[in-house]
């Protein structure tokens, strides 16, 4: 499961294993999930250039912040370095980033070569 600033790997191509991630608040505690949506967003360390904009992720436990997100063949099709970011959409339709700074990541993730 990722927490804030780790890295992960993915081999290219394989959608297997979803990323699983648990979202907390500056303070460390879980932000609670109830009514809530979450989106991740993961763009290209080295470009900026967005990988993808808003995957849909379901929420594993909401009162202990954890969500999933399920990969997409297009999403780790090429090698490289990640940042991973979240978005929780409240119930009123507020959006919250995780981490809270749009210039920092939630995780990194990398994509490794087939062997």
């Amino acid at each position: 499961m990722a927490t804030p600033e780790d890295t992960f790997e993915v081999t290219k191509g394989m959608t297997g294993l979803p990323l699983t991630a648990t979202l907390t608040n500056e303070d460390g505690s879980a932000i609670v999930l109830t009514g809530c949506t979450v989106t991740v967003k993961i763009t290209r360390k080295a470009t900026g250039a967005v990988k993808v904009a808003a995957g849909a992720c379901t929420i594993v436990s909401a009162l202990a912040g954890q969500v999933s997100y399920a990969w997409q063949a297009s999403d780790v099709d090429t090698v490289g370095l990640y940042d991973v970011q979240f978005t929780v959409t409240l119930p009123s339709g507020t959006g919250i980033a995780v981490p809270t700074d749009d210039d920092e990541r939630f995780a990194t993730l990398k994509v490794i070569p087939t062997n």
